[in-house]
């Protein structure tokens, strides 16, 4: 679970970013984040459609896939979810719920 107070404790020039794990990290932020912005790197890994018999029926266009890096949040976020334990998902599903829409900005694989 993430703590929301801990997460407010981490805010660098409002805003807070954080791994899936919960982890704080020092991230800058992209100037077009939104308040609540999920940051996504280019995946470079070949990937393929396999069937559960574990036979590879086609390849996917990475082009078109993301990785999630990061977690961007700004003050105003943390403080319309209030004092919380969450997990990371409660999270993704709890911005909307209190006024603010997910952007997704591309950064650069660490």
């Amino acid at each position: 679970m993430i703590s929301t107070v801990r997460l407010t404790e981490g805010l660098v020039d409002d805003w807070v970013t954080f791994d899936k794990s919960g982890l704080v990290l020092e991230q800058p932020i992209p100037p077009d984040a939104g308040p609540a912005t999920i940051l996504v790197t280019a995946v470079t890994n070949a990937l393929k459609t396999v069937d559960v018999s574990g036979v590879v029926h086609a390849s996917i266009d990475r082009d078109r896939v993301w990785a999630v890096a990061a977690i961007a949040l700004h003050r105003s976020v943390l403080e319309a979810l209030g004092e919380r334990q969450m997990s990371i998902e409660e999270i993704i599903e709890a911005v909307p719920v209190v006024g603010h829409r997910w952007h997704i900005s591309p950064i650069s694989a660490p």
